[in-house]
C-alpha cells in the first residue's frame, strides 16, 4: 500500500469512511510515514484497520503515520512495527485533534517512542481513546501514548501490558503535558523510570497528572513508582491499588 499523502503533499481536506472496515492494509517496512495515511493536515473520520500488517521506519500509525490535522472515530486492530514514533492508530502527531480513537492491536519499537494509539504526541489534543494491545519498545513506551509534550490528554485508558527498557508507563512513558481523567490496568514493565500511570513526568506550569489512576502490576529495577517512576511536577488526586516492585 502507497500511503495516501506523503511528506511534500500532505492530504489536507476531509475523508469520511462511513464506519466501513479496510483490511489486510500492508505497508513497505523500509519507507517513513507508513499507515492508511502517511501526512494528513486534513480530517480523517469513521474509519476502522483490520487484520493488516503496517510496518515502517518512522512516523508509524494503523490510520495515520504523521498528523497534523484531525482524526476521529477511527481505529485500528491489526499489528504496528516500526523503529521510532509509532503508534497504533498514530504513530506522531503535531498540533494535532484526536478524539474518539483505539487500538487492539500490539505494537513493537525497535528504539524508542512507541505507544498503543499514538507514538509521540507534541502540543495536541487526545480524549475518549484507549489501548488494549501489547506495546513494546526500548525508551519512551507508554500504554496509550510513547511521549506526551504539551498539550491536553484526557478521558483515556490502556489495559494491554507495556514492557520496555527507559521511561515506561501504563499511560504514558514520557510526560510533559497534561493528563487527567484517565487510568491503566495493564501491567508495566521496565528498568528505570517505570510508572503505572506514567513513567517520568516531567515539569511544566500546569498540574500534570490529575485524578487518574494505575490498578495494574508495576516492575522494574530503579525509580519505579504506581502513580508515577519518576516525578518532577504536580501530581493531584491520584492512586495506586496495583502491585508495585
Amino acid at each position: 500500500w502507497t500511503p495516501i499523502g506523503h511528506k511534500d503533499r500532505p492530504f489536507k481536506v476531509i475523508f469520511n469512511g462511513n464506519n466501513k472496515t479496510i483490511s489486510s492494509l500492508a505497508t513497505n517496512e523500509e519507507q517513513d510515514r507508513q499507515g492508511l495515511f502517511g501526512n494528513n493536515q486534513g480530517i480523517i473520520k469513521n474509519i476502522g484497520i483490520i487484520n493488516s500488517e503496517i510496518k515502517g521506519k518512522t512516523y508509524v500509525g494503523g490510520v495515520v503515520g504523521y498528523n497534523n490535522g484531525k482524526i476521529e472515530n477511527s481505529y485500528n486492530t491489526g499489528n504496528i512495527k516500526g523503529e521510532s514514533q509509532v503508534g497504533g492508530v498514530v504513530g506522531y502527531s503535531y498540533e494535532g485533534i484526536m478524539k474518539n480513537i483505539y487500538n487492539t492491536g500490539n505494537v513493537e519499537v525497535n528504539s524508542k517512542y512507541a505507544g498503543g494509539v499514538i507514538g509521540f504526541n507534541y502540543d495536541g489534543t487526545m480524549e475518549n481513546s484507549y489501548n488494549t494491545g501489547a506495546v513494546k519498545g526500548t525508551q519512551h513506551v507508554g500504554g496509550v501514548a510513547g511521549y506526551v509534550d504539551r498539550g491536553t490528554t484526557k478521558k483515556i485508558y490502556n489495559m494491554g501490558n507495556v514492557e520496555g527498557m527507559q521511561d515506561v508507563g501504563g499511560v504514558a512513558g514520557y510526560n510533559k503535558g497534561k493528563i487527567e481523567n484517565s487510568y491503566n490496568k495493564g501491567n508495566v514493565k521496565g528498568e528505570s523510570r517505570v510508572g503505572g500511570v506514567v513513567g517520568y513526568n516531567n515539569y511544566n506550569d500546569i498540574i500534570t497528572i490529575e485524578n487518574s489512576y494505575n490498578t495494574g502490576a508495576v516492575k522494574g529495577a530503579q525509580h519505579v513508582g504506581g502513580v508515577a517512576g519518576y516525578n518532577r511536577a504536580t501530581i493531584e488526586n491520584s492512586y495506586n491499588t496495583g502491585n508495585v516492585k
